[in-house]
C-alpha cells in the first residue's frame, strides 16, 4: 500500500500489479516524450483510492503511448479517474488505451476523460477500448471529445459494460462523433438504447453508496453480455467469466467489472476469522451447500449445469434457503487451530430454480485456503 505512486516515463515500460494507491495527488502519472519509441503502461489488479487529482494520467506528447488497465477500482477521487491526453504536434502517432474489467467510481470529474490537444498532425489518432468495466456516479461516464475539424482522430469503443448513474453517461463532440462501437452495454440516459443489444436500465448494484457494484439477483444485466464472449478471463473480483447467474443450468456472460455469483464467499481463509457464504436466487427457494476438503476439479457436464467439486469427496454444509435481495448468508468462524493451515476447502450450492430444466442447478463454485 502506498500513500503516492507517481511516474514520468518515455520510450519505457511499466508494470505495476496489485497495487494499493491511497490519498494520492496522482495514483499513476505515465507521460511519454520520447518522439521515436513507443511507450508502454500496464496496470492490473489495483486499487486507487481518494486521488485528490487524477486517479491515472496519461500524457502523449512522443511517439506513441499503450495503456493497459485491467481489474483496476478507481474510487472517491476529486478530478478524473482516468485521463488519456494525445499531444503530439511533430509526428504521426497513436495513443490507445484499455480498459477491462475495471470500476471507476464516485469521481467529481469523469470516469474517463479521452482528449485530443493538438490539430495540426494527420493521420495521428487517439483510440481507447472500454470492456466489461463499470463507470457510475461521476461527472461524465465518459467523455470523449475531439473538436471540430481537427486532424487527428478520436475513436471510442465500449463493449459489455454498465454507465449508469452520472450527471452524464456518455459525452462527444455532436460536430465530431466518437463512439464508433457501442455494444451489449447499459447506459442509463439512454443513449445507443435500441441498437447492437443495448439498453437502459436500473443494474440493480449490491450497495453502490458503500462501494459494493456487484449484481443483485434478476439484474438486466445479468446474462445480457456479447455472447460471443471469451470464456475464462477474469472480472474485478477473479471470478472466471462467464457464470450462470440466473440458475438456468446455461453459462452466459454478464455485463459491467462484476459478474454475477449466486455464490460469494467472503473470507480471508484467517484461523479464527470470520467466514460468509452470499447465496442469491429466486426468494426463499430451497438449495443444498455441498463442500469438499479438496481444490476445485475441472468441471464436469451434469443435467443441473457445470459441477466444479470433486463429486467423491463432496459432503453436505448446509441444507438452507437462497435470498432475492438481500442474500441468504451463511456464517461460520474458521477454527483457530494450527493443525487447519494449508488446508484447502471448496462450496458449491444446488439451488432449486423453474427456469433450469430439470427445476435446479448449480451455483458457481468458490475455493479458500485456510492460512495462519
Amino acid at each position: 500500500t502506498l500513500s503516492g505512486c507517481v511516474w514520468g516515463c518515455g520510450a519505457t515500460e511499466v508494470k505495476l500489479r496489485g497495487v494499493e494507491l491511497v490519498d494520492c495527488a496522482i495514483g499513476v502519472e505515465f507521460v511519454q516524450a520520447s518522439q521515436n519509441l513507443t511507450s508502454k503502461l500496464w496496470v492490473s489488479d489495483a486499487r486507487i483510492v481518494g486521488s485528490t487529482d487524477l486517479g491515472v494520467s496519461v500524457y502523449d506528447t512522443g511517439g506513441g503511448s499503450e495503456l493497459e488497465l485491467v481489474r483496476t477500482s478507481i474510487l472517491l477521487g476529486s478530478s478524473d479517474a482516468l485521463r488519456v491526453v494525445h499531444d503530439n504536434q511533430l509526428m504521426s502517432n497513436t495513443t490507445h488505451a484499455i480498459v477491462r474489467d475495471c470500476l471507476f467510481a464516485f469521481h467529481t470529474g469523469d470516469g474517463i476523460k479521452a482528449e485530443l490537444a493538438t490539430d495540426n498532425i494527420a493521420n495521428s489518432a487517439l483510440r481507447v477500448e472500454v470492456e466489461r468495466s463499470t463507470l457510475a456516479h461521476n461527472d461524465h461516464g465518459i467523455d470523449a471529445y475531439a473538436p471540430t475539424g481537427w486532424w487527428p482522430t478520436l475513436t471510442v469503443s465500449l463493449a459489455d459494460s454498465i454507465v449508469v448513474g452520472n450527471l452524464d453517461d456518455v459525452y462527444e463532440n455532436p460536430a465530431k462523433p466518437a463512439f464508433d462501437v457501442v455494444r451489449y452495454c447499459d447506459i442509463g440516459d439512454g443513449d445507443f438504447a435500441g441498437t447492437n443489444g443495448n439498453f437502459a436500465a436500473d443494474p440493480l448494484f449490491v450497495d453502490p453508496s458503500n462501494l459494493d457494484y456487484r449484481l443483485r439477483w434478476a439484474s438486466p444485466c445479468i446474462e445480457t453480455g456479447d455472447p460471443a464472449g471469451v470464456a475464462g478471463d477474469l472480472d474485478l473480483a477473479g471470478n472466471a467469466r462467464p457464470i450462470d447467474g440466473d440458475l438456468d443450468a446455461q453459462e452466459r456472460f454478464d455485463l459491467g467489472a462484476f459478474e454475477f455469483a449466486p455464490l460469494f464467499l467472503k473470507s480471508t481463509g484467517e484461523l479464527g476469522s470470520p467466514l460468509a457464504l452470499e447465496l442469491w436466487g429466486p426468494q426463499a427457494n430451497a438449495t443444498t451447500v455441498y463442500f469438499a476438503r479438496k481444490p476445485l476439479v475441472a468441471p464436469q457436464l451434469t443435467p443441473f449445469g457445470e459441477l466444479d467439486l470433486d463429486a467423491a469427496f463432496m459432503n453436505v454444509f448446509r441444507v438452507t434457503t437462497v435470498g432475492s435481495g438481500p442474500p441468504k448468508t451463511i456464517k461460520r468462524t474458521i477454527p483457530n487451530d494450527p493443525a487447519f493451515a494449508g488446508l484447502v476447502f471448496s462450496f458449491q450450492a444446488l439451488t432449486d430454480c423453474a427456469a433450469a430444466p430439470q427445476g435446479k442447478a448449480y451455483t458457481n463454485a468458490v475455493e479458500l485456503t485456510l492460512v495462519p
